[in-house]
């Protein structure tokens, strides 16, 4: 089940589009920034759920892209249905995998920034990312350069390598494992998937990964 995420007090400016106040540093839990300027936040939200009695406004953790980050608490909510991709996508379509409606912004701009990776290692990501949204529904990945970080549980990073062809996984807890190893701080693993065979023995790995119960 996910973790919603609640805004009290909102008000309804119109079709799929309220007010409301969040401190700029909850914002930034929520994800990282397009830009930062101005005194309101925006944000974009999926599946977004309004009700007009109590004023509430609830979403899915890691179902909000962080459009601005403003200076004061004063935010703009704007529902991602009918905009969605207008902001959300590139000229090309999204692949299946990406459309998986467990996947936050935040996992979909990771499958994305792996667009530089060789076809093979982008159905990689696509299925690696798959996987670790299934095995933690309540997260999203988040951008911390150079690396794709899961949170709120920080169990698992992925880094794009492009000039080596490489997708780099960290990963907290030991497992023996085949995959080409790769240095991590304690009580993180890493490993390097380099073709698109290597998916199923990650998987089977991250399987075994430590995760917040």
């Amino acid at each position: 089940m996910r973790i919603m995420v609640t805004i009290e007090n909102v008000t309804e400016q119109g079709l799929n589009l309220w007010t409301g106040s969040i401190a700029p540093e909850s914002v930034f839990k929520l994800g990282s920034p397009l830009s930062t300027a101005g005194n309101s936040s925006v944000l974009l939200l999926e599946h977004a759920e309004f009700d007009p009695v109590q004023e509430r406004l609830s979403f899915p953790l890691g179902g909000a892209r962080v459009l601005n980050l403003g200076a004061t608490e004063d935010a703009v909510f704007v529902a991602a249905h009918g905009v969605e991709d207008s902001v959300t996508t590139t000229d090309d379509a999204l692949p299946e995998a990406a459309s998986d409606q467990r996947l936050g912004f935040g996992d979909r701009d990771c499958i994305r920034a792996f667009s530089r990776l060789p076809d093979e290692l982008q159905e990689a990501a696509r299925e690696i990312v798959s996987h670790i949204r299934a095995l933690d529904p309540s997260g999203n990945l988040a951008h911390k350069h150079p690396r794709y970080v899961n949170f709120p549980d920080n169990w698992v990073t992925l880094q794009a390598q492009p000039m080596v062809k490489e997708i780099l996984v960290t990963f907290k807890g030991t497992v023996e494992t085949t995959l080409k190893p790769a240095s991590a701080r304690r009580p993180y693993q890493g490993f390097k998937i380099g073709r698109l065979v290597d998916v199923a023995e990650a998987k089977r790995v991250l399987s075994l990964a430590q995760r917040r119960p």
